[in-house]
């Protein structure tokens, strides 16, 4: 009949453990414990020993290296800028649309500002998409 192991050590006599107590076995339970598994004997709440777990393991996937970049550098820029429609100057250097970096980026319209920007600066608009002029009010 398959039982726990506290359930072996409490019919014991004289019991090792207490049916339906909690927390670690002494240092005779343990000795008990040993001995029973070295005569066959098998518990229910036994873990699958680690024997076993190594055994299923199977062979690591081979290491594939991945390019770090997957689009090369189109430009030799680090950063695009434009201004606010209350004229303070923003940075990025991002495009919005595909968000590669402004080197990186093959967007057919160019580089997508960010929603605040209204107005590339003149070294940016070369590379920005054409933006429509606010109206002023």
């Amino acid at each position: 009949m398959a039982q726990t192991k506290r359930d072996y050590l409490a019919s014991l006599t004289p019991p090792l453990a207490i049916p339906g107590s909690r927390g670690r076995f002494s240092k005779a339970g343990l000795a008990e414990l040993a001995r029973a598994r070295s005569v066959g004997m098998v518990f229910t709440d036994d873990e699958p020993s680690k024997v076993e777990h190594r055994e299923e393991a199977t062979e690591p996937a081979p290491y594939v290296p991945t390019p770090i970049r997957s689009k090369p550098v189109l430009r030799n820029i680090k950063k695009v800028s434009g201004f606010t429609i209350e004229g303070h100057l923003v940075e990025q250097g991002a495009c919005m649309r595909c968000t590669e970096h402004v080197a990186r980026c093959d967007c057919p319209q160019g580089i997508a500002p960010s929603r605040i920007i209204v107005r590339w600066s003149d070294e940016s608009a070369p590379y920005g998409e054409s933006l429509a002029e606010p109206a002023r009010t």
